[in-house]
């Protein structure tokens, strides 16, 4: 089954205000939007690769997840969070401290 002739149809019919114009895009454009979207959603990517069908995840990896400035701000709070974690675990409680 194709999704590549309605995905056409489909541009050719939107109807668009003012004169705009659709810039044309390839049906398999939606692929990297997956992959990009499955990374985002914390997926990894030996999971994302045998979605995808790749017979490796450094595919699934090098040519469809595309990094987001969204996914780096989460990894990047995540990471904070897990800091704080850590550190509020390791300092000993006061009673400790003094015996």
């Amino acid at each position: 089954m194709s999704v590549q002739h309605p995905h056409e149809r489909a541009i050719e019919k939107v109807k668009l205000p003012n004169g705009a114009k659709l810039e044309p895009f390839e049906f398999y454009c939606w692929r990297h939007t997956f992959g990009t979207r499955c990374a985002e959603s914390g997926m990894d990517k030996f999971t994302l690769a045998r979605l995808m069908g790749h017979s490796s995840p450094s595919v699934a990896e090098k040519y469809y997840i595309h990094i987001t400035e969204r996914h780096v701000v989460t990894g990047a709070t995540r990471f904070h969070e897990y800091l704080a974690e850590r550190q509020i675990e390791s300092v000993p409680a006061a009673s400790e401290a003094v015996q």
